[in-house]
């Protein structure tokens, strides 16, 4: 199972591991933008939401979410 790593910085949410890249396509989709400093992607709260649902309902379940 892969670990998507979920980090609030203030208003943002940031997400990395990897995880992340089986669903780069839906995070982008969702409104999250890719920071090339710290190699993690930053959306909001509400976009967070959405993907948490794709991820709960991704086919086999590849995907664990760990809130840092």
């Amino acid at each position: 199972m892969k670990k998507l790593i979920v980090r609030k910085t203030g208003e943002e949410i940031r997400l990395s591991g990897p995880g992340v890249f089986e669903m780069k396509d839906k995070i982008k989709k969702y409104g999250f933008t890719f920071d090339l400093n710290t190699k993690e992607w930053v959306g909001t709260e509400e976009a967070f939401e959405i993907v948490k649902k794709y991820v709960g309902n991704f086919k086999s379940n590849k995907i664990e979410i760990v809130r840092l």
